[in-house]
């Protein structure tokens, strides 16, 4: 699954992030912009690097 983050001047999307296995129910920029989090149903968190969109690390949550 993916997230999308989207331009909030043109309303077009600027990053895909992929690698949730379910459906990705909340995004956050997190500190000074340099990192991206996710939650997904498939009960992990995601945090993605907002300059590279690479995955950074993954928590699962219990």
């Amino acid at each position: 699954m993916t997230a999308k983050v989207w331009s909030s001047r043109d309303f077009k999307p600027v990053k895909t992030l992929s690698g949730h296995e379910s459906k990705v129910t909340s995004l956050d920029v997190v500190g000074d912009g340099e990192c991206i989090g996710t939650v997904s149903h498939d009960r992990t968190i995601k945090l993605w690097s907002s300059k590279d969109d690479e995955k950074e690390k993954t928590m699962d949550i219990d």
